[in-house]
């Protein structure tokens, strides 16, 4: 807290951890940010403008960060009235909306000079370290002239980390870490989940046993995409649990919520994209067992529902228009009623005349629900011809789109797992 004064003391028994930290003023509306480095220095200012006219004492490094703060601050200001300018000149004078650029690129190179002459001349502190970080990768020019495309992406993902130290646990204390870790995966990774794993891999690789990196990479990517609403992203999610924290390498983590990320393997794992899809034997309504797997089909529409839920009510009719329009090109459906009593069902059936193959497990011996982690209906899957699940939890009306490329061989169980 300040006091009366304009006073506050940040004080402790253990050293502060090195970053760069926020004080953020009552009412959180201005703030100013500095360097944890040394331990016992004094910054001193005034709210009218925080960093302008800060002066600091015993910390040399927090003097550099707020000269260099104010030395871009200036330019900035400049820069902005100048770019203003030119918006006006744009139409009327062109020339004049020129030399003002030349201005401006003049005024981005004192920035990125001022930037080199502090790294040069204090090589060794942590936010010289932290404004190469923020460098981007400079790609060789005969890699930018080679006949190959995908070369600049190549090299620029491959050296997005050579200035930042991901076993440098103070880097996580500073806006870089994890905007540059979520550029990484997000934008730099193809969005496929043996990519982002492979990505995931080299990230915690480059944390060199460093605990707290590591703690901090594991907990996002496996949070991140348990919760992705990206078809197919629960597999990264099953291999950082399977890997990390059922491995016992996730210390940070108490049984009460390893119990639960293990029931979530378990219910995410049968059902995985590109995976074969689990078999099921189930009774017609005439009393005949059908097996998913000894189905004949070109596509295969798994479709779970109840007779008594709305949005199947709704639905249901539509799958049946979708069926009769593909059925002869080889798309069969195998529908699950959930439901333990037969009588529902039965009505449902005959009387919307659905005319694919109707199943029933009453009793759960096939255990679909674990299987195909069943916990609301309706739920629709989508096989190959060799049962591998090419999409799961889809809308019906995305059958649409989905089966004619099934059934070309567009979408398959192995392109899915496509890693090129």
């Amino acid at each position: 807290e300040v006091d009366s004064k304009g006073w506050a003391e940040f004080k402790g028994d253990d050293n502060l951890p090195g970053g760069i930290y926020l004080f953020v003023l009552p009412g959180k509306k201005k703030y100013f940010e500095f360097v944890i480095n040394e331990q016992y220095f004094t910054l001193k200012t005034d709210k009218e403008n925080l960093v302008d006219n800060m002066t600091i004492k015993n910390s040399e490094e927090n003097k550099i960060f707020f000269n260099y703060l104010n030395f871009m601050g200036e330019r900035r200001k400049k820069m902005q009235k100048l770019k203003q300018e030119k918006q006006a000149f744009k139409e009327q004078s062109p020339k004049k909306a020129e030399n003002i650029q030349e201005r401006i690129d003049t005024m981005n190179e004192e920035i990125s000079d001022k930037r080199k002459q502090i790294m040069e001349e204090h090589p060794n502190l942590f936010y010289v370290h932290v404004l190469k970080a923020m460098k981007k990768p400079e790609v060789p020019d005969e890699i930018k002239n080679s006949q190959d495309s995908s070369a600049v992406l190549t090299y620029y993902k491959d050296h997005y980390f050579d200035h930042l130290d991901l076993s440098d646990d103070r880097f996580l204390r500073t806006p870089i870490f994890h905007r540059k870790m979520k550029t990484y995966l997000k934008e730099l990774t193809l969005q496929q989940p043996d990519s982002i794993i492979k990505a995931a891999e080299h990230l915690i690789d480059l944390t060199e046993g460093n605990q707290e990196t590591f703690k901090y990479i594991v907990n996002y990517i496996t949070y991140e995409y348990e919760r992705s609403d990206i078809m197919g992203m629960d597999e990264v999610f099953v291999h950082m649990a399977e890997n990390y924290y059922l491995t016992g390498q996730a210390d940070w983590v108490d049984t009460s919520q390893l119990k639960e990320i293990k029931k979530r393997v378990i219910k995410l794992k049968p059902n995985l994209i590109g995976k074969v899809a689990p078999n099921l034997t189930m009774n017609t309504l005439e009393g005949n067992s059908r097996t998913l797997h000894n189905i004949d089909a070109k596509a295969m529409v798994v479709y779970f529902w109840d007779s008594d839920c709305g949005q199947c009510q709704k639905v249901t009719p539509d799958l049946k228009k979708i069926y009769n329009k593909y059925k002869d090109q080889g798309v069969e459906v195998y529908a699950v009623n959930i439901e333990s009593k037969r009588d529902g069902w039965e009505e449902y059936v005959n009387q919307k005349d659905l005319n694919f193959i109707n199943v029933q497990d009453p009793e759960g011996k096939t255990k679909f629900r674990r299987f195909y982690n069943i916990y609301s209906t309706p739920v629709v899957y989508v096989l190959d011809e060799d049962k591998k699940i090419v999409a799961k939890r889809i809308a019906v009306k995305q059958l649409k789109e989905i089966l004619p490329k099934v059934l070309k061989g567009e979408l398959s169980g192995d392109s899915v797992k496509d890693d090129s």
